[in-house]
């Protein structure tokens, strides 16, 4: 054999043998078996015994449960799961899943302490979230006054609960009117007045200070002046948080009628009517809520049935102003138009009468009662009641004759409209009020309570928890702490205090 066609035999029996050598690894590669696979099932909905079933039937098997607070999926009702539907995993692969343990009930924690709502929040499982101070006049310091969620509402576990907690009573303050000056005073937890930092406030140009009131807002105090020769009040605001005024309009008065006798304010506290004696009439004032500045007057005169009615006090219940006439022995009724502040006469029955020589009236926060003292005949005095029809204004007297009861100053009534408060000679009487029908019963307690010489009005703080005396004669304040349940007055340590040179009024914030 030649040395080409023995090269020729070589290559080609190395092609044979290249090609059984792929044949034979090809036939291996056929014979060896496929790794099995499954594809994950959608267990999401499932409860978690169903879940597991679910799971061993495709071959897999049940992992990690974790439980999971829900408002929105039922108790025991798989949430999510670790391994997508659909996706091919191997047999026997563990599939997590997160589980409902339902919604968490919000435990009610008003009126516990801070530390003892957290306790009970942990306990429910949530957590004490913002914590927000508030005054408060029923709450005591320390106590939640309110709670976001409220109680009871269904949450997630670990969700944070908001709670108010009252830090007291509110700052506040009292102020004595007496000829030209106002004297400022805060009250403390007890009640007790104490002098504000600096003398007491001098009007300039006034010549004699008479009824002083402070806004529904509580925001600006308003003085009148009734011996100025052409009338006006004076307005300040109440700085927060230390109870300071601030005289208003450059410290001059507003200008009404001649002798301004008393104010009210309309209901939304948008209007402020002035009083006058001299001139028979209503001076109508705008009220700029976020300033305390007033806009120009409007004057109404008292259309009387006598030519001299006298006005002396004015008080406003709803939508109607109700003013004492001295010489028409009689009660008269405005009503007051929503939104413009304009009066008008002509209630049916309007005036009402009265025992002789009504000086003073009183009207229950409510709005339900209205009460006039009387200079009547004699020395004695007397109170003439009435129910008042919130929608008409009209009056209807509670009683054939007059309550022969003295009262030779203001009269006043307490913000829970549970008694009468009448000055007397060197005391005060307390008398209880059925609302119903305006009636009132005996005295409280006997002989009445001693305040100082002639007081002159009375002043309550809006908790009914202290009254307050302008004692004329003596120019200071008699303090007493109140029993709004029983109207039982308790002299406070170390009243009277001194208020300036015959306080008159008393307005509190």
């Amino acid at each position: 054999m030649s040395f080409i066609r023995r090269s020729q035999w070589h290559r080609g029996l190395l092609t044979l043998v290249c090609i059984g050598l792929l044949a034979s690894c090809n036939d291996k590669e056929s014979l060896q078996p496929a790794i099995p696979t499954v594809t994950a099932p959608n267990v999401v909905g499932m409860t978690q015994a169903a879940a597991t079933t679910t799971l061993k039937g495709a071959g897999l098997v049940l992992g990690t449960v974790t439980p999971l607070g829900s408002v929105t999926v039922p108790v025991g009702t798989v949430i999510s799961q670790s391994v997508a539907p659909g996706v091919i995993v191997a047999p026997g692969s563990s599939v997590n899943i997160v589980v409902s343990s339902g919604p968490t009930t919000v435990p009610d924690v008003v009126g516990q302490t801070q530390a003892a709502a957290a306790a009970a929040l942990a306990g429910a499982g949530l957590t004490l979230g913002a914590v927000t101070a508030a005054s408060s006049t029923t709450v005591p310091a320390g106590t939640v006054i309110s709670q976001t969620p409220a109680a009871a509402a269904a949450v997630v576990a670990g969700t944070s609960v908001n709670v108010t907690i009252s830090v007291g009573l509110p700052a506040s303050y009292a102020y004595a009117i007496d000829n030209t000056t106002i004297s400022a005073f805060s009250i403390n937890s007890a009640g007790q007045l104490a002098p504000l930092a600096g003398p007491p406030i001098t009007v300039p140009g006034s010549g004699e200070l008479f009824e002083a009131k402070i806004d529904p807002s509580g925001k600006f105090l308003y003085a009148m002046d009734i011996a100025a020769p052409d009338g006006g009040v004076y307005a300040f605001s109440i700085t927060p948080g230390d109870g300071s005024l601030v005289a208003l309009n450059g410290g001059l008065p507003y200008q009404t009628g001649s002798a301004s006798q008393s104010l009210a304010f309309d209901a939304t506290g948008a209007f402020i009517y002035v009083l006058s004696l001299t001139d028979n009439s209503i001076a109508a004032f705008s009220l700029d809520q976020s300033t305390g500045q007033l806009g120009a007057p409007t004057i109404y005169p008292i259309a009387s049935t006598i030519a001299d009615p006298k006005p002396s006090q004015m008080v406003s219940a709803g939508n109607h102003l109700y003013v004492a006439e001295y010489g028409a022995n009689a009660v008269e009724v405005f009503t007051i138009t929503a939104g413009t502040g304009a009066l008008t006469q002509g209630v049916v029955g309007s005036p009402f009468a009265t025992d002789v020589g009504p000086h003073s009236l009183a009207v229950d926060p409510s709005g339900a009662v209205l009460y006039t003292a009387n200079v009547a005949m004699s020395d004695e005095g007397s109170i003439s009641p009435f129910t008042i029809n919130s929608s008409t204004g009209v009056l209807t007297p509670a009683s054939v004759r007059p309550l022969l009861i003295p009262a030779f100053n203001r009269i006043s009534i307490d913000p829970l409209s549970k008694f009468l408060f009448v000055t007397e000679p060197n005391a005060l009487a307390v008398y209880p009020i059925t609302l119903a029908s305006a009636a009132l019963g005996s005295a409280v307690a006997a002989p009445p309570f001693a305040a100082g010489s002639n007081p002159y009005s009375v002043g309550v703080d809006p908790a009914d928890q202290f009254v307050y005396v302008a004692d004329q004669g003596s120019n200071d304040m008699s303090e007493f702490t109140f029993d709004s349940s029983t109207g039982v007055l308790t002299e406070m340590g170390g009243s009277p205090i001194g208020a300036g040179s015959r306080p008159v009024y008393i307005a509190i914030h």
